[in-house]
């Protein structure tokens, strides 16, 4: 009779990936795997810089699997590649953060190219005084999910096309936690939770076809404007489609 294998004396890996052939068609991989010593690896720690490892992608772009742990940008990251995916393995435990001796009005991390995909992060901005974002998107048909954002000035600015912001959370933001701006449209910003202390969504006057829908706000009558549109531009939002008290929503026109 042939003995049940078994493992003894070590943990399970956290997280096991194989190929992914979908993936393969747009660009490489950087992903966990268990090694014959019983590690993991090579999923990418914080002995890394965020530039180096989406420079590690190559020109087609790819999914890089990111540790708990904080990464320090002492500058900021600006790429045209499309289909970056960046992703967290233990969400809201990885941790981008912008020291204050590094303060800039330059967004920290700005996206030109088409399909970006962020998922799981939780940025900090500890120079949160000047006006700044810590995303903007520019290309199409791009989502950032599942995010914090702590102790910004704003979260997320998005002038491109067919963009989703879903399931995120805004704990503080002095300025707007999400701004969908120029000749954005065909977005969405859905099922985000938005604190007492997270800022607002603003969409700009030529901002036309984006859904505004489901998303928590302190829902305080005579408190401040929580979402702001331009009229007659095919926006649909309202309180009746967000938790938030009708005279925090205005239509500009």
């Amino acid at each position: 009779m042939t003995n049940r294998i078994q493992r003894k004396d070590f943990r399970r890996p956290q997280v096991i990936w194989t190929g992914d052939h979908k993936l393969k068609s747009i660009g490489k991989q950087i992903e966990a795997t268990q090694l014959t010593n019983r590690t993991i690896g090579p999923i990418a720690s914080p002995r890394r810089s965020i530039n180096e490892i989406v420079g590690l992608l190559g020109d087609k772009g790819g999914r890089v699997f990111l540790t708990e742990g904080e990464w320090v940008f002492n500058q900021n990251l600006s790429t045209s590649k499309d289909s970056i995916h960046i992703v967290s393995t233990s969400p809201g435990k990885t941790v981008f953060k912008r020291p204050s001796a590094k303060a800039s009005s330059t967004e920290v991390m700005a996206f030109t190219g088409n399909d970006v995909i962020l998922d799981g992060i939780r940025f900090i901005d500890e120079g949160n005084s000047t006006a700044t974002y810590m995303i903007s998107i520019a290309g199409e048909r791009c989502t950032i999910k599942n995010c914090v954002f702590e102790d910004v000035y704003g979260g997320i600015k998005v002038t491109g096309g067919w963009c989703a912001i879903r399931n995120c959370t805004f704990i503080t933001a002095s300025g707007y936690a999400i701004e969908f701006s120029g000749t954005a449209s065909n977005g969405i910003v859905i099922g985000n939770m938005i604190q007492s202390n997270g800022g607002s969504v603003h969409l700009g006057d030529n901002v036309s076809k984006t859904g505004v829908l489901y998303n928590v706000f302190d829902n305080a009558s005579g408190g401040d404007v929580r979402v702001s549109y331009f009229a007659d531009k095919e926006i649909v939002t309202g309180s009746a489609l967000n938790v938030v008290h009708a005279d925090q929503v205005q239509e500009r026109c």
